[in-house]
């Protein structure tokens, strides 16, 4: 089914190959989709493929990063145009094409740190996934603050506006931390972003329309920011440290 008046809006990363193969298989493709940057900007294919590919409690689906992101978009139902050249999704070209295009949803999947300027969120509703559950967990990496502290996940699917995750909120999604074999930066975090754009795009396809929004509070919540490598180590050693230990570690890094 083609998503109508939607825009995919791209770089080349792992998790836009997450985005899709989920789309593709759910039969969503989106009016049209515009890539920019450099292919040689994602990961480098992942040869383990019992870890790379498959369905985790039969529900979330997982990227296989051995398919090369164009391999997916020239299949059938998908309408690709790579613009060559355009590093930054704030370029003149994308703002030029958008405002030529008039789509009512840009689905962005971009680089990691870029933020969308004034000038590109003017043309139409960006919406983006935040691997965060807003307004609780802002900023970089907080899958892995999320982990330690809850020992869950969530993703929050957001229209963006000119502040960092602080965009209405369209729908979030509580998922659990990731089997000790499945990367959490390459496979996971993508994955459950993946799946909620699909139950996004699932409503838009019932209704028409997204979800009503939903105000953030910008007194709620924390903004994080790169995780420190020593507690990203204890999330990815599954929490055996006991609670207090972890709080002593927290207060000396």
């Amino acid at each position: 089914m083609i998503l109508k008046d939607v825009i995919f809006l791209t770089g080349f990363t792992a998790r836009a190959k997450a985005y899709a193969q989920v789309l593709d298989h759910a039969g969503y493709f989106p009016e049209l989709t515009l890539i920019y940057g450099n292919q040689n900007t994602d990961r480098p294919e992942n040869d383990n493929e019992e870890i790379a590919e498959g369905l985790v409690d039969e529900k979330l689906l997982l990227p296989d990063l051995s398919i090369n992101l164009l391999s997916t978009l020239g299949k059938p139902g998908w309408k690709t145009r790579i613009l060559k050249e355009v590093e930054s999704v704030n370029s003149h070209d994308i703002v030029k094409y958008l405002n030529r295009l008039s789509p009512k949803l840009v689905v962005f999947c971009g680089y990691g740190g870029e933020i969308v300027g004034k000038e590109a969120l003017s043309t139409t509703q960006f919406l983006h996934v935040h691997s965060g559950w807003l307004p609780t967990f802002r900023g970089s990496t907080t899958c892995y603050y999320s982990w330690l502290e809850e020992n869950r996940l969530g993703a929050s699917a957001i229209i963006l506006d000119a502040q960092i995750d602080t965009g209405p909120i369209v729908m979030r999604k509580r998922y659990k931390v990731p089997p000790s074999n499945i990367d959490m930066d390459y496979i996971w975090d993508p994955a459950i972003r993946a799946d909620l754009l699909v139950e996004v795009m699932k409503y838009y396809v019932q209704n028409g329309v997204l979800p009503k929004l939903k105000e953030q509070s910008h007194e709620r919540g924390s903004t994080y920011y790169r995780i420190h490598p020593v507690l990203k180590h204890l999330a990815l050693c599954g929490n055996n440290l006991r609670r207090e230990d972890q709080t002593e570690v927290k207060k000396r890094l």
